[in-house]
């Protein structure tokens, strides 16, 4: 495996936005906190007009949840749009079919989800229900290169590692067969070995916090400790 676990490879802009489920949840965050903005001023403006002192109390409540609204329905917006920048930002990291739910099936995934500043990898393995795998058998076992984009939630527990973390197969991203197989191969075999033999974890996982589980150092082989990225 490269001592980088950055993936560089073309994203194909409407392949994604037809099937990237995160994309698609975004555009549907946008729908709807957009249309709650809507409600929201129309209620502000009719409290106002009432011209009462509850009503202008009411009215400001409102407005403060109108100004929330917009601001996770632009929030949404930029989400979805930016559809490279969420696979530029991502780091290559294995998963594997694990198991299936009654829209499709559930991804079991080794990544690393230390902060920069810390020296040592804090490994985790990781589900995510999807629905579509575009070129990919739906077979328990099969491996699916994607890329894990980490970030911070606010319930914040530990400050070593991050508390958020969004899997994207790559197969949302490209059609190209070849780019999947070079990521397969971007890949250390111990890594897709080590979620081989931990299938059998994946309910216990998916029904977790976070969906994900901490490994032990000590339970993780040497070359699996250094830091990729």
């Amino acid at each position: 495996m490269s001592d980088s676990a950055r993936f560089d490879f073309a994203v194909d802009r409407a392949h994604a936005k037809a099937v990237d489920e995160t994309v698609a949840r975004a555009r549907r965050r946008w729908h709807l906190s957009a249309a709650a903005a809507v409600v929201l001023a129309a209620v502000g403006v009719v409290l106002f007009r009432l011209d009462h002192p509850w009503s202008y109390i009411l009215c400001v409540v409102v407005v403060l949840a109108t100004i929330v609204a917009l601001w996770v329905a632009v929030t949404a917006a930029l989400r979805s749009r930016d559809v490279d920048d969420l696979y530029q930002r991502g780091v290559l990291v294995p998963a594997v079919v694990a198991g299936t739910w009654r829209h499709g099936v559930v991804l079991l995934s080794l990544i690393d989800v230390s902060k920069p500043d810390v020296d040592i990898a804090h490994m985790a393995l990781v589900t995510r229900a999807v629905r579509r795998l575009p070129g990919h058998q739906q077979s328990v076992g099969e491996k699916v290169p994607s890329v894990a984009v980490l970030h911070e939630r606010l319930n914040r527990t530990d400050p070593n590692t991050w508390s958020g973390v969004v899997l994207l197969p790559l197969a949302w991203a490209t059609t190209d067969p070849s780019v999947i197989a070079g990521a397969d191969q971007h890949i250390d075999e111990l890594a897709w070995d080590l979620l081989h033999e931990n299938l059998t974890l994946v309910d216990t996982i998916h029904a977790a916090e976070n969906h994900r589980l901490l490994i032990d150092p000590h339970d993780l082989p040497a070359e699996l400790l250094h830091k990729r990225h």
